[in-house]
């Protein structure tokens, strides 16, 4: 599983998802890779792109919600 998804505890509250849930884990990690343009890229390069943006930037936070909506 992503090793990012620990720095970003927010997302799971934010989005009703369980982090001790695996197939919660993986929903939540392919959104952020979805609404980030980085879908097959290693977990650094996405943790990288989530730090460039900000973990807290909202708009993130609203990409993220929308992908997990589809």
């Amino acid at each position: 599983m992503s090793c990012y998804l620990r720095h970003l505890d927010h997302l799971f509250v934010e989005t009703d998802l369980d982090p001790l849930n695996k197939q919660d884990r993986k929903k939540l990690d392919m959104a952020i890779r979805l609404s980030i343009g980085l879908i097959d890229s290693s977990c650094s390069e996405v943790w990288a792109k989530i730090k460039e943006i900000g973990p807290e930037n909202k708009d993130l936070f609203l990409k993220v919600k929308q992908e997990l909506n589809k």
